[in-house]
């Protein structure tokens, strides 16, 4: 007769490694990666913040003290200083994303595979040439700015 197997009571013990909480601090992908996650928490504070004047700016036929108490505070120089460091991180942000994107997108032309380098410059391309219309488009008085 074959006895029923039995739960082992022995555990073995799983490789842990242990990690401070600087680990990312020590290798400069993870530092970059990281710093590129916090960007996104300095863009999603700064899109809060401006959308608070729309209510501002739905009072202002009624109450324009409302509003000009908005544009005092954009104007403020902390406003201003948090709006470059914005600036900056929406920048770093996009350049990694389009660098990633060589990686991400797979495009094929026929059988042959599109070069990551070119879909890279394809759209940084895009973005300069979209970026410079609108600059043609906000700086020109006669199209709006």
């Amino acid at each position: 007769m074959v006895e029923p197997a039995r739960a082992s009571t022995y555990h073995t013990p799983g490789f842990r490694p242990h990690m401070t909480s600087g680990w990312w601090t020590k290798n400069g992908h993870y530092f970059m990666y990281m710093v590129r996650e916090l960007s996104a928490v300095f863009v999603a504070l700064w899109v809060v913040l401006f959308l608070a004047q729309l209510p501002a700016m739905a009072a202002f036929p009624k109450d324009p003290n409302a509003y000009y108490n908005w544009l005092e505070f954009v104007r403020s120089p902390g406003w201003v200083i948090f709006s470059f460091i914005t600036l900056f991180f929406v920048g770093y942000h996009a350049v990694t994303w389009f660098i990633l994107m060589g990686t991400v997108i797979y495009l094929r032309l026929g059988k042959t595979r599109i070069p990551a380098a070119l879909i890279v410059v394809t759209m940084f391309l895009a973005w300069f040439g979209i970026s410079f219309i609108l600059l043609i488009i906000i700086g020109n008085p006669f199209l709006g700015g």
